[in-house]
């Protein structure tokens, strides 16, 4: 991601020590948002997109203060909202996503809210109950994009991307 927005980023605070150092850049478990939420590696993270109402979801794979200091980035990985795969598969609710294998870096200020996104298999109650509570979103399928397929995925496979 390209420099943008310093004031934002002092903003937000890395929560405890860092847990290790590479290529000029520091890592972090976890760290707070400007409204006190904290995101650590391994949260679901609603993103803010430019369409009013819209918004992504991702995993939070690794954060990190880059290379020239100040600036809050994670590397994460995508979930496909049903209205961005091909339609093949018709979602069995309204906060069903798709697991993908595609990752990116994004700055921290993108983050609008943590998700809880869980495996169908995982869910303790009924779905509509799930998801009536909050920013709560489940998958069982990976989309693979360039194919357009649509993969059962087991709640072992976990999915943040390894390193």
């Amino acid at each position: 991601p390209k420099s943008r927005g310093g004031r934002l980023h002092r903003e937000i605070l890395w929560v405890g020590d860092v847990i290790r150092e590479e290529k000029g850049r520091r890592f972090f478990a976890a760290a707070r948002l400007k409204d006190g939420c904290v995101v650590h590696v391994g949260s679901g993270v609603k993103l803010k997109a430019e369409s009013r109402g819209a918004f992504y979801l991702a995993y939070v794979d690794e954060l990190f203060e880059d290379e020239d200091g100040g600036l809050k980035v994670m590397k994460n990985r995508w979930f496909y909202l049903p209205r961005e795969t091909n339609g093949k598969r018709k979602p069995t609710h309204e906060r069903e996503v798709f697991l993908s294998d595609q990752t990116d870096f994004n700055f921290l200020t993108t983050v609008d809210a943590v998700a809880n996104i869980t495996h169908k298999r995982l869910i303790a109650s009924s779905l509509d109950d799930y998801a009536a509570q909050g920013d709560n979103f489940f998958y069982s399928y990976k989309y693979i994009e360039p194919a357009g397929l649509f993969v059962p995925v087991s709640p072992e496979i976990k999915p943040v991307s390894s390193k």
